[in-house]
């Protein structure tokens, strides 16, 4: 995979690792080479067009015979759908909001898979990246939640962002591992007898 390499993964691992060795907090870290795969998105463009294209050739009378319209829309279709499944062209055609919506509900799902909610003091925090998307989200449960504003971790999400956006993927996994280390250290300081509950590893997907 070209958005992670296998010393990135281990550098990732090895910060998880750092960091949970002075807070009794969870770091889950999860990146995904993208949250959908759209492959509806050329449909309905192709669609969208070939009705259009169509309609605008009834209401102008440029042609009459219905059955050609019909063909040539039908061909139409078929080829625009092709041309439009590159997956250069299809993630152009990705509006940035569907793009989001996606990639944050892709989070949300990956927050219960990876069991980030089952900690004893409900102190999992994700740290999700969807790279196709250019997406990156922390998600923290309750006990962080109720000692670390959500909007704290958006300095260290606009960071993160900016690396994606570079394709430094894997520094930018443990420039966010480090600054998240630092809150949950204050407010979640290492104990007596403290277990690590989540893997470390990097979970790609």
């Amino acid at each position: 995979m070209t958005f992670i390499n296998d010393t990135d993964q281990l550098k990732i691992e090895d910060a998880v690792r750092q960091v949970e060795l002075k807070t009794r907090g969870e770091l889950v870290t999860v990146v995904t080479g993208a949250s959908d795969d759209y492959d509806y998105i050329p449909y309905l463009w192709s669609a969208l067009i070939a009705l259009f294209g169509a309609s605008l050739v009834f209401v102008l009378n440029f042609y009459e015979n219905a059955q050609i319209i019909f063909i040539a829309q039908i061909c139409g279709f078929i080829i625009l759908t092709y041309v439009l499944r590159i997956p250069a062209v299809k993630k152009r055609l990705v509006p940035k909001a569907v793009s989001r919506l996606r990639a944050s509900r892709f989070a949300r799902e990956q927050f219960f898979t990876q069991r980030v909610h089952e900690t004893k003091e409900r102190s999992g925090i994700l740290i999700f990246v969807s790279v196709a998307e250019q997406y990156v989200e922390i998600i923290a449960d309750k006990g962080i939640n109720d000692k670390i504003e959500q909007s704290q971790w958006q300095k260290v999400v606009d960071q993160f962002v900016a690396d994606v956006e570079t394709q430094n993927v894997g520094n930018g996994f443990v420039t966010a591992i480090n600054a998240c280390g630092e809150k949950l250290a204050t407010h979640f300081p290492i104990g007596p007898n403290d277990k690590n509950e989540l893997p470390n590893r990097l979970v790609v997907l």
